[in-house]
């Protein structure tokens, strides 16, 4: 819900300085300060900010802390700021942009990278489940640039996502005064609105889960089974795809009538992830093993949605949630996939997204049932010829300046139309009774 910001070096050229009488100043002292000026000026033109802040902090004593030559070192420390960012050292960039601040109050671009700094500093923190810190900055971040919509829908969504629910409402209110029909406003709003009352429950928190119940369940729960049995999953996960986030999750239990009625599901879909694990669930005495599948099938989505702040496309999030959930396609599927494909019954690898789009639809089952088989059997496919790690890779660098299909190309090798027809012969390989030309 919010873009990065990038900065580029900003070299702040001064005028005459002021007369010597409104300064205190000799001329030969704002003489030695305006070749000091000259000197940084350079310096910062080859990168040296550091040798042009020290030669700025001379002038400035030379001159009389000549205004302009505020401005300039507020440039400077803008500077030390945003490169402090983009190497992660939040402490140093929030330092010196709060320096440059100080030299310029009111100074919007200022205001904004230090804002960008406390976000990128919460995305940090919520990485390693530091829930409190994460939206303390988020906080922050929104309150630096108080007009800045996105910020506030960010800390209210992070908000929500930990069971912060009142702060996330407070969070989401004053999004709403900014602009009401803001698009992740709304899909925020809307995701609000539709769940209904969770309690998070008393020590219902491990290293990586949060748990809540849904009304009327949280009797039925035994956080004190369920905690240790959603660590191992959260582990085997993060083995079977190599990535290994620290992010709290919220994960809701509901009665298994009100989970499907609440959400409009069809019966075919066993789990829900939406931000949140949201899991049917019928007690105590439930078994375990039966329900692991589809946890670590929505967990799969989780950890994919911690890999990239672009979305991957649909066929391949489930795909590869199939694949981590141990699914298996037996002969008879395998022949009925063949069979479709080649009729062109199954839509290609750029149009498969669009077959996912009835997943809520009730009376979908034949159009969904073989979407979700060659998303299934094309990262079967994908992981024999390249490896988990392409896939993981791929979603990761969703952010990079490179067209999806050159991202393609340089982590499966072939552009999605390639798979399509490479991944058909693979299967059909397996089939000795078709036979491909």
């Amino acid at each position: 819900m919010k873009t990065k910001k990038g900065y580029f070096l900003i070299v702040i050229l001064l005028g005459s300085l002021v007369s010597p009488v409104a300064l205190g100043a000799s001329s030969k002292d704002l003489k030695k300060a305006a070749t000091l000026n000259d000197l940084a000026v350079q310096k910062l033109k080859k990168g040296d900010v550091d040798g042009a802040e020290i030669d700025l902090l001379a002038a400035l004593e030379y001159s009389g802390q000549n205004e302009k030559l505020k401005k300039n070192l507020g440039a400077i420390y803008f500077e030390k700021g945003v490169r402090a960012v983009q190497k992660g050292d939040f402490f140093q960039a929030q330092k010196n942009l709060k320096s440059a601040l100080e030299i310029e109050p009111e100074n919007a671009r200022y205001s904004r990278a230090l804002a960008n700094a406390f976000s990128l500093e919460a995305d940090a923190r919520a990485k390693t489940g530091q829930n409190e810190e994460a939206l303390n900055l988020y906080q922050k971040a929104a309150q630096q640039d108080p007009k800045n919509i996105s910020a506030w829908s960010q800390a209210a969504h992070y908000a929500w996502m930990t069971q912060r629910i009142d702060l996330a409402r407070d969070y989401l209110d004053r999004a709403k005064n900014l602009d009401a029909a803001d698009k992740n406003v709304l899909f925020l709003e809307e995701k609000m609105n539709k769940s209904t009352p969770e309690t998070q429950m008393e020590s219902g928190a491990s290293l990586h889960f949060i748990l809540s119940a849904g009304t009327g369940i949280a009797e039925k729960i035994s956080s004190e089974k369920l905690l240790p049995e959603l660590e191992k999953i959260y582990d085997e996960v993060s083995y079977q795809l190599n990535f290994f986030p620290q992010n709290k999750i919220s994960v809701v239990f509901y009665p298994v009538g009100e989970f499907h009625d609440h959400w409009k599901l069809p019966g075919r879909v066993n789990g829900y992830y939406d931000g949140k694990l949201r899991i049917p669930y019928t007690g105590k005495g439930v078994d375990f093993e039966k329900i692991k599948p589809m946890i670590k099938h929505e967990l799969t989505h989780a950890f994919v949605s911690f890999m990239t702040r672009r979305p991957i496309p649909q066929w391949m999030n489930e795909g590869l949630a199939q694949w981590v959930e141990g699914r298996q396609l037996d002969v008879k599927s395998k022949d009925a996939l063949v069979m479709y494909q080649m009729t062109k019954r199954v839509p290609d690898i750029d149009h498969l997204d669009e077959a996912f789009k009835g997943q809520h639809v009730l009376l979908n089952n034949t159009q969904m049932t073989l979407a979700y088989m060659k998303a299934f059997s094309l990262m079967e496919y994908l992981i024999q010829e390249r490896g988990v790690w392409s896939v993981v890779e791929f979603a990761q660098n969703q952010t990079s300046d490179l067209p999806r299909a050159e991202l393609f190309k340089k982590y499966f090798l072939a552009t999605p139309q390639q798979i399509d027809e490479r991944w058909i012969q693979w299967l059909a390989q397996k089939k000795s009774n078709y036979v491909f030309y």
